[in-house]
């Protein structure tokens, strides 16, 4: 009998972002990752929100690799690394494999926590979305002005042979392959969807910007500044990026 434990992935083919885990039963997992987004009781609110927002057709479950069971947590953490390098976007709330998302407690351990928990109030009780405006707010004062955790931290010789072999050639898709299912559910989503530059003119001004940096006339960091017609177009699609994001954490 075949190997059942791997390495999965849940992609969302709208945008191609990813939830990386691991599994003894990727079987039993993929319907305990279903059931749960389903009923709107996953454990990872940034997971749920967006299958709250996408809706079921826009995922996918994929077995990136079959593995010993104990190699899961190295593989995982293999894979994590791979598409956080690559600049994708994960869903992974914990970027550590073997973090407690997603690990079970025993029966003796649910039977204590559910003594302890009598009588009391959950924390989130009332509380609708991830942080009230004045948690937020909170929030922003507490970390204004302090350094970026990762601020004077190096990357080992490990991780920078896993940037530079991530930049070589089709860095978005290296080492990875879609399956036929997947490309077909993209191709359905795209259908139907005009391409960007449809119905879209340059103005006089880029072209001219375009033709003098192909030249070699023009410096790449030397460009002629932005009108103010340019400037309002950048901010305002700056503006709905940051309504649309926000779109999505709130998602309940």
């Amino acid at each position: 009998m075949g190997l059942k434990s791997g390495i999965y992935k849940i992609m969302n083919i709208t945008n191609n972002n990813v939830y990386i885990g691991s599994a003894i039963n990727l079987v039993k997992r993929k319907k305990r990752h279903l059931d749960m987004l389903i009923r709107k009781t996953h454990s990872n609110t940034h997971l749920q929100n967006a299958f709250n927002l996408y809706k079921e057709s826009s995922f996918v479950f994929e077995t990136i690799e079959y593995c010993e069971k104990e190699k899961l947590l190295e593989r995982e953490q293999y894979w994590i690394d791979l598409y956080m390098v690559q600049g994708d976007s994960l869903y992974n709330i914990y970027l550590i494999a073997g973090s407690p998302l997603g690990s079970k407690h025993s029966e003796e351990s649910k039977i204590k926590i559910g003594i302890k928990s009598k009588g009391r109030t959950a924390w989130n009780k009332g509380l609708s979305g991830w942080r009230s405006k004045e948690g937020t707010e909170k929030f922003i004062a507490s970390v204004k002005g302090k350094p970026s955790w990762n601020k004077g931290l190096k990357m080992s010789d490990e991780m920078r042979g896993k940037v530079s072999v991530s930049k070589m050639g089709n860095t978005n898709m290296l080492g990875k392959h879609h399956t036929e299912e997947t490309k077909a559910k993209i191709s359905q989503a795209k259908k139907g969807c005009p391409g960007y530059w449809k119905g879209k003119h340059q103005s006089e001004e880029t072209k001219m910007k375009l033709s003098l940096l192909n030249k070699g006339q023009l410096a790449w960091n030397n460009v002629i500044p932005h009108t103010e017609e340019e400037k309002k177009k950048l901010s305002e699609s700056a503006k709905k990026y940051w309504e649309n994001k926000r779109k999505v954490k709130n998602v309940a």
